[in-house]
């Protein structure tokens, strides 16, 4: 389940392929589309055999994704935030501890 943007969405896809360029470019995956978003949830069958460094389509669980949608609506929620800031982290092989290794200020006044 994602939260997509509603405005500056072709801005970030912009900044996504510009970062996947130079020494970065062999990381680009091309079979993926990027779609800018917030991550809320992974709501599947045997979440167990999902690997993010080769991902595959997995079998919804429609029952806890319809439950999670449900009760995300009732919330209301509206999010609104400036992306000021990216951060260039290291994440270990197990996905589990990340490291910021620097951080990259978007606004002047920040820097």
């Amino acid at each position: 389940m994602f939260l997509l943007l509603q405005k500056g969405n072709s801005e970030m896809i912009k900044l996504h392929n510009e970062l996947y360029t130079g020494i970065l470019e062999p990381f680009l995956r091309k079979d993926i589309e990027f779609i800018p978003h917030l991550a809320v949830g992974l709501f599947v069958k045997k979440a167990e055999d999902y690997n993010l460094k080769n991902p595959k389509e997995l079998e919804l669980d429609k029952e806890s994704y319809f439950t999670a949608l449900e009760e995300a609506n009732e919330l209301n929620f509206d999010y609104r935030c400036m992306v000021d800031k990216l951060s260039l982290v290291e994440i270990d092989d197990s996905f589990t501890k990340s490291t910021v290794l620097k951080d990259f200020y978007l606004s002047p006044d920040k820097r």
